[in-house]
């Protein structure tokens, strides 16, 4: 992430603590523990398309984004109160 930005600048804050969530050191722990080769040379070919892409393409891609983000979380909240009715 860029200096000042992202996740770093919304935890430094103390925005948002989630029920559930891991506790952002072990989330630091967990990303130097878990980097291979491989895994770094994709994540720096997705930073150098990110960097080709046109503003609207940017917006674009962030919108398609969310949208499935708000699925992925519609999904779950459905599978919780289904299994909330079933009981254990």
């Amino acid at each position: 992430m860029a200096a000042g930005g992202g996740v770093e600048q919304l935890h430094s804050r103390g925005a948002g603590s989630w029920r559930g969530q891991v506790p952002f050191a072990e989330v630091r722990k967990l990303e130097s523990v878990m980097n291979s080769k491989l895994a770094l040379q994709q994540k720096e070919a997705v930073f150098r398309a990110v960097r080709q892409l046109t503003p609207e393409q940017r917006l674009n891609a962030f919108l398609t984004h969310c949208r499935l983000v708000t699925c992925l979380y519609r999904a779950g909240a459905v599978q919780r109160t289904t299994n909330r009715r079933q009981g254990p």
